[in-house]
């Protein structure tokens, strides 16, 4: 969550009893055994994403500093990519490795898997996980295994809401009896997740390390000494060091071993962005690796997945400089969308490619995009465009903390697909106008958190007129139920009144462009030159491509910036041609203040719950156009909390003392600094007090609902108001 540092107030962890990762399987045992109250809400629920059948997927192994960084503070690499991964791992050398909340809910929220890692580097706990207790070896009578730190495992991910786990056994197991067991361990932890986290949900993926005689042999493919481990998990993850022939021979092998029963994307072949003998080199040159795995293949035939270890190789490694968030920005987003032009491609991969052993020529390198499209998203779409770190935090285009060092993955944003790395633009007059696209971070032009999204065209002539812009797709499936129709949303800013604007805004569903099927609402939202531009659309489903028409005619030289975008379903009422959405808010209520004291430590934690308003014109709570938050304006998974804490003087001048945000429904403070509290006791003996203030936040950082405030005085522990 971002959050102010230490300081007069400071915010703690809300759950620190509950640690972030076991190093062995004995700490997971005893956890487990006695669950540290209160426990910690799960991350959010998986969202549904429609994926395509027989096709590669693309599994992304998360390899940065070790895992669990302290990096509130210090923002560094984040991961923007989820609508493109099928699959997440989040990866470290601790024995069992979680994923944190904030990174399961940032996968969840865009239809992407998240795992843990289960690891093995040395043979403590080799056989525990067998047996169930401590042994150095299995004794020739043992034919079964036991399930404890299978369901162990399981219970895991119930607790904390992640979907699976990586098992990296890097160590032997013997002998061929051994690796049986082994293979049975594997097989029952499968079918017990997809049994109780649902099937498909749930995933077991196996690394190619030992082998079906005990040995630990990297196979660098999928053979007769591993394919055991195939058959027993969900997917298989091979080792880096294959070669050009190795992949067709393990695409004839799969075929003879399981026939149709399994798909070829099940085998997901691991491309080491670091190099260290991976094939082809990886880095940059990944695309080579890429065009010989061969994702994108359609059915019949069949494309082996790929799993991309360790990309934030891009910002770790001391041979890309500078070393700043807008450099690796640049890196990051030439290998994962690539540029608009080839002449630009060429330019960029000379100028940021700077590792002399993944050289290749532009001619030959391609983004992962091109093998692993974006994946729509479903209902209820937001972004604030957030790229989960900044150096200061806006909300509603003001600014809250104009000088905070932040980073938190649960503000990383959903991308806008159709628009990067350049939206293909149509004009009034027909031929098509590449706009360029950009992240902007200056605080006067960002909405809320710490970027804005900006559409430029260098190449504008007025005879063009308006262009019509592509920006989202958005998956209706069928469509909204309940009579709803789609709402589409667009928070933009202009400087000044001949600025370039949104002027429009429209769809494309099954390749006929729509316009909205009611009047379009243009309303200013701030005095600082913000708008949001409101469009209702009748009877869409499908794949639907939303967009704006801009504006560019009076100063081609300003880009357009966008701050947020939304589609949701809504009920409502029609007049005239005017269409007047019933929404959705959500409510901070139930607020409560806890004190806790220990010594000189002093600490207090605020609790609240949400609460769901619908404005339902015959106060029914049962009213069909809201039987779920998600099938309205609102969802679960892209709310969080705005919680700012006041010292307020007896006259009623209020000081900010913390401010963060949060989804988890609680935030704990200290005051235990002597001069915090002396302060704090002067102002409270003059008839001041202590105030929080908590408001909702939706996911295109609008607040979604009325604040909560509660009043306490920290000298006499106790609630005022």
């Amino acid at each position: 969550m971002p959050y102010t540092p230490p300081g007069l107030v400071s915010i703690l962890k809300s759950y620190p009893n509950h640690p972030a990762y076991f190093d062995n399987l004995v700490d997971l045992d005893a956890y487990l055994a006695d669950l540290p109250k209160p426990i910690p809400p799960p991350g959010h629920p998986l969202r549904s994403r429609t994926v395509p059948r027989n096709k590669g997927k693309l599994c992304v192994c998360h390899d940065m500093a070790g895992g669990y960084p302290d990096d509130a503070h210090n923002p560094m690499w984040t991961f923007q990519w989820w609508a493109l991964a099928d699959t997440f791992i989040y990866f470290s050398h601790h024995r069992v490795s979680p994923p944190p909340r904030e990174w399961i809910n940032a996968g969840h929220r865009q239809g992407s898997k998240v795992l843990g890692t289960l690891i093995l580097e040395s043979t403590t706990d080799r056989y525990r996980i067998l047996t169930g207790t401590d042994t150095a070896s299995i004794s020739e009578e043992t034919n079964s295994i036991s399930k404890k730190y299978a369901d162990s495992l399981i219970d895991l991910c119930e607790l904390r809401g992640f979907d699976g786990y990586l098992l990296n056994f890097e160590v032997p197991y013997e002998n061929a009896k051994n690796a049986r067991l082994l293979g049975a361990w594997v097989a029952y932890l499968r079918s017990e997740s997809a049994r109780r986290l649902g099937p498909d949900r749930s995933v077991i993926m196996w690394y190619d390390s030992v082998t079906v005689d005990g040995s630990l042999s990297w196979q660098n493919t999928l053979n007769q000494r591993n394919s055991a481990f195939f058959i027993g998990s969900n997917s298989f993850f091979t080792n880096y060091n294959y070669g050009n022939s190795t992949i067709p021979a393990a695409k004839n092998f799969l075929e003879n071993l399981v026939g149709d029963t399994r798909p070829a994307s099940d085998v997901s072949w691991g491309i080491d962005m670091w190099g260290r003998g991976t094939y082809e080199g990886g880095g940059y040159r990944a695309c080579l690796a890429l065009n010989t795995i061969e994702p994108g293949l359609a059915p019949p035939q069949r494309g082996f997945s790929a799993s991309v270890f360790a990309p934030a190789y891009l910002w770790e490694d001391d041979v890309f400089k500078p070393h700043d968030r807008p450099s690796w920005w640049a890196r990051d987003t030439l290998l994962w969308v690539g540029r608009s032009t080839a002449e630009e491609t060429k330019d960029d991969l000379q100028r940021l490619n700077t590792d002399p052993q993944k050289q290749l020529s532009a001619s030959d390198f391609k983004p992962l995009k091109e093998y692993f499209p974006f994946q729509p998203q479903t209902l209820p779409f937001a972004t604030n465009f957030s790229l989960g770190a900044g150096t200061f935090f806006n909300v509603q285009g003001s600014q809250i903390q104009p000088k905070l060092l932040w980073s938190d993955h649960e503000w990383v944003a959903p991308l806008p697909d159709l628009a990067v790395p350049c939206s293909m633009a149509t004009s009034e007059k027909g031929p098509l106008v590449i706009l360029e696209s950009a992240w902007i971070e200056e605080a006067s032009k960002v909405w809320t958190g710490g970027h804005s999204f900006q559409l430029s065209c260098s190449k504008f002539k007025k005879e063009l007129g308006l262009l019509f812009a592509p920006l989202v797709t958005v998956d209706l499936k069928s469509g909204p139920e309940y009579g709803c129709v789609t709402m589409f949303e667009v928070t933009w800013y202009q400087a000044t009144s001949a600025g370039s604007h949104v002027a429009g805004l429209k769809v494309t569903e099954a390749g006929k462009r729509r316009a909205p099927s009611y009047n379009t609402d243009v309303i200013p939202v701030t005095q600082n030159g913000w708008f949001k531009t409101i469009a209702f659309f009748k009877e869409l489903s499908g794949k639907v491509q939303f967009g704006a028409d801009l504006d560019y005619r009076a100063d081609p030289s300003s880009p357009v910036i966008i701050g947020a975008i939304s589609v949701r379903a809504v009920s409502g009422t029609v007049a005239g041609n005017d269409y007047i959405p019933n929404r959705t808010y959500i409510d901070t209520t139930a607020l409560t203040f806890k004190f806790s004291q220990s010594g000189s430590d002093y600490t207090g934690t605020l609790l609240w719950s949400g609460n769901i308003r619908p404005p339902v014109s015959d106060g029914s709570m049962t009213n069909p156009a809201w039987p779920t938050i998600c099938e309205t304006t609102l969802n679960e998974d892209e709310l969080t909390y705005e919680v700012t804490t006041y010292l307020v003087a007896g006259q009623g001048a209020r000081t900010a003392m913390a401010w963060g945000t949060t989804s988890e429904g609680r935030q704990t403070i200290s005051w235990s600094n002597k001069q915090t509290r002396d302060q704090i006791d002067e102002v409270e003996s003059k008839g001041g007090f202590v105030l929080f203030k908590v408001q909702a936040l939706d996911g295109a950082g609008w607040y979604a609902g009325s604040p909560a405030e509660i009043w306490v005085s920290f000298s006499q522990r106790k609630r005022l108001q």
